[in-house]
């Protein structure tokens, strides 16, 4: 906040020119809420039956996935047992 400060007196903000600030401030944040609100106008949001299908399909391919992770896992572990219990 700027101010102006003569000789023996203390500094003062200027009030008309920090309200104009707030208002200018004001606007930019009305503007960029009100172009939000436009643009999520525009999506096309998914149906609740599209919604359910596709997280469906999520929950069933994070299962499937860590079920052949732990396999993946389980078979390097065995293999890495194995090669170190080898003796030359």
């Amino acid at each position: 906040m700027r101010s102006h400060k003569l000789a023996g007196q203390q500094s003062q903000p200027l009030r008309a020119e920090a309200f104009f600030e707030r208002m200018i401030m004001l606007n930019k944040v009305t503007t960029f809420f009100s172009e939000v609100k436009k643009e999520a106008n525009k999506v096309t949001w998914p149906s609740r039956k599209e919604t359910i299908m596709t997280s469906v399909m999520v929950l069933v391919l994070s299962g499937v996935m860590s079920i052949f992770f732990l396999l993946v896992d389980g078979g390097l572990s065995f293999l890495s047992r194995a090669l170190i219990n080898i003796r030359l």
